[in-house]
């Protein structure tokens, strides 16, 4: 199905009129020269003064033909080819599938990568979830004391501290960086689930 612009809507009055868009670009170029009239009105002793567009007609005609050519260069809509329904549902589906391929497939990435770390291989630390490893290192939290109330709260590590940490081990490092992907991936699948849920509620 194509769609394509043959006319504009133009709020005259208060009531919405529909005009063609040669037309509505014929009024818009109006409107603007408009703005430039600095013709004054007379009274009982002076008489009105023109201003220099509208003293000489055919100039005016002239610009407004002009400003409505360009006016209906930047207007005009293309031929836009939308999408059927069904085609849309095909795509999102498509893309559901893909985003959840990639959590998984970046899922294994990391498992591998934790799993390859030398601390897990030979532990010498144990952490609340089990061995501890170069990656559990850099996302553990330690507990402080609050200052001026009772109390503990967590502070992490920065992010250079991290790094620091994790250079010590190539496995967890891929990990890591599996890990800051998985997070985009994961944003990816609910903006896909999104779509699809709204197409379900879509249909009748």
């Amino acid at each position: 199905m194509t769609v394509k612009s043959q006319t504009a809507v133009v709020y005259q009055g208060g009531r919405r009129r529909w005009f063609s868009l040669a037309a509505a670009c014929r009024a818009e170029a109006s409107s603007i020269a408009n703005k430039f009239c600095d013709c004054e009105e007379g009274d009982q002793v002076t008489p009105p003064i023109n201003c220099r567009l509208h003293a000489d007609p055919v100039r005016r005609e002239r610009l407004l033909k002009w400003l409505a050519a360009r006016l209906l260069q930047q207007h005009q809509v293309e031929p836009v080819v939308v999408a059927a329904p069904e085609q849309r549902a095909l795509a999102a589906c498509r893309e559901l599938v893909a985003a959840g391929a990639e959590v998984k497939r970046l899922s294994k990435l990391i498992g591998e990568g934790i799993g390859n770390c030398p601390l897990l291989l030979d532990p010498a630390e144990y952490g609340p979830k089990g061995p501890a490893t170069h990656l559990s290192k850099a996302y553990a939290a330690e507990e402080i004391d609050n200052d001026h109330s009772y109390g503990t709260h967590k502070e992490w590590l920065s992010r250079a501290e991290v790094l620091e940490i994790l250079s010590e081990c190539p496995h967890c490092m891929a990990a890591h960086l599996a890990i800051q992907e998985r997070k985009v991936a994961r944003q990816r699948l609910g903006r896909a689930r999104r779509a699809v849920s709204m197409i379900g509620r879509a249909v009748p």
